[in-house]
């Protein structure tokens, strides 16, 4: 579903987006670039840790 719909998913800044996963309880953090139709992951994070392993996450995208 996400290499079909990437920008269906909630958008944090600019073409970062993020999608939870049903079955387990993770985040998937991704960039879209919609010249190039490409989608990028950063990371992948246990959706019950804390907002330190997120900000380490967006640093990357720098």
């Amino acid at each position: 579903m996400l290499v079909a719909f990437p920008q269906s998913k909630t958008k944090i800044k600019f073409n970062l987006h993020r999608c939870l996963l049903h079955k387990f309880p993770f985040v998937v953090y991704y960039l879209v670039d919609r010249k190039e139709k490409t989608v990028k992951i950063i990371g992948i994070l246990h959706f019950k840790r804390g907002n330190r392993a997120k900000k380490v996450i967006l640093a990357k995208r720098k």
